[in-house]
């Protein structure tokens, strides 16, 4: 069904991406994909896949290694179906969140369920290969960046469940490490933290949880401190 993602030669940035697809450059788009990654429903697939293809792959590498895999899904666009089938979408291929995704409430709540069931069976799958295929037992973190966006305003922090967005979901396989070292509201500032403290008795003090959101939404670099809103609830 997918071409093997390896054999893609060249990623293109998302700026290239932008201006092929909205200029007349788009009408060599079938060529361009032969030998690039175009940003698209297709390309995005096989991204997905790729990394779980990969990333349990990773154990037949000798020698110490350090891995970090970022899988931008369930995140828009929904690609997948729940079953993992590939599929369509009605607008220009972006990864608009919040109030920027292009679909309805609806389609953002079907769309986003259904992802989230195919990675979760990936993973599933994904971290017992690892496990079963690891000669010394390895630390995996699995740590999402956010909550989902179905009730996230990027302009106006009033208008955003700052429990959705700031309840990321996060679990550790630490071997040989008590399950209370793991504090219950850890998030992910103190996740090295912990681990360099039990593993390396490194004794890192832990950092304050602190949560923050765009002050300025025309500045990425302005924020509000919004700790205290995260445990309320949204409609």
């Amino acid at each position: 069904m997918f071409k093997p993602f390896r054999e893609l030669l060249i990623m293109l940035t998302d700026f290239e991406g932008f201006i092929l697809g909205s200029t007349p450059l788009k009408l060599f788009q079938p060529l361009l994909q032969i030998f690039s990654s175009i940003r698209s429903v297709e390309s995005q697939q096989k991204i997905v896949l790729f990394n779980f293809e990969t990333l349990a792959a990773i154990p037949d590498i000798s020698g110490s290694k350090f891995v970090f895999a970022h899988v931008i899904s369930p995140h828009p666009p929904f690609v997948f179906d729940g079953n993992g089938n590939p599929m369509d979408i009605d607008y220009t291929f972006n990864f608009k969140d919040g109030n920027e995704f292009p679909g309805s409430k609806d389609e953002y709540k079907q769309g986003y369920v259904e992802q989230l069931q195919f990675v979760n069976r990936s993973l599933q799958r994904t971290l017992s290969a690892i496990i079963k295929k690891s000669k010394i037992p390895p630390i995996i973190i699995l740590q999402a960046d956010h909550g989902s966006g179905l009730l996230t305003d990027f302009t106006s922090s009033n208008n955003t469940c700052i429990m959705e967005r700031f309840s990321p979901f996060a679990a550790y396989y630490l071997p040989g490490v008590d399950d209370y070292s793991i504090i219950a509201n850890a998030s992910a500032v103190n996740t090295f933290r912990i681990i360099f403290n039990e593993y390396f008795e490194a004794e890192l003090p832990l950092l304050e949880n602190r949560q923050y959101y765009y002050k300025n939404p025309m500045s990425f670099y302005e924020f509000e401190d919004v700790s205290s809103r995260v445990d309320d609830r949204c409609e």
